[in-house]
């Protein structure tokens, strides 16, 4: 089993079953995915993305809002355990601002 980082708990399968395009792996892979991910609480105003070096992962919003902001100025607030946030947020966004 691979460390997480402080102040973060481990995922279960169950909830990676739930998320897109998770859901479509097997019993087999998703254990072996809960064994590598984790859930990390961010606090209010800080950017998830930038929190932490990114490359190569998926990020997706469990709890709480995350208002997004696009390179064109445009912004979206997602909420979690939304539709919308069971599909990975998108790494390349000019930047993001988690609120409560």
């Amino acid at each position: 089993m691979a460390a997480i980082p402080e102040n973060s708990t481990r995922v279960s399968e169950q909830l990676l079953a739930g998320l897109e395009p998770l859901a479509s792996l097997s019993q087999g892979r998703l254990r072996e995915l809960a064994d590598v991910c984790f859930i990390e609480r961010i606090t209010a105003g800080f950017d998830p993305f930038r929190v932490r070096g990114l490359q190569g992962q998926s990020v997706y919003l469990l709890s709480g809002e995350l208002e997004l902001t696009f390179a064109d100025g445009a912004k979206l607030t997602v909420a979690g355990g939304t539709q919308a946030a069971r599909h990975p947020l998108d790494r390349g966004l000019a930047g993001a601002a988690r609120r409560g």
